[in-house]
């Protein structure tokens, strides 16, 4: 092999090398940013996961308090009832 074929296969190794380095740091930033998203999705899941969970313990409270306010209601519309009555006798 002549110096001008070896220089040519050396050119040609060293474009090879440069490219597929390129393509490892190009496939290393996309990992990057996948992980960063995956990080920042993440963050967002467990804070609307918090969210969900104070709200539900609203509709619980919403609920409770209804279920007591039922039960007063009923125990007024019982005294109307009997004082009704009271006055139909």
């Amino acid at each position: 092999m002549t110096d001008e074929e070896l220089k040519a296969i050396a050119v040609s190794n060293a474009r090879s090398i440069q490219a597929l380095t390129d393509s490892v740091r190009e496939f290393r930033e996309g990992v990057e940013k996948s992980r960063q998203e995956y990080l920042q999705d993440r963050a967002q899941l467990y804070s609307l996961m918090t969210d969900l969970t104070q709200n539900q313990s609203r509709i619980y409270r919403v609920l409770e308090n209804m279920d007591r306010r039922q039960g007063e209601i009923v125990e007024v519309l019982k005294l109307v009832a009997q004082r009704q009555n009271e006055k139909n006798q």
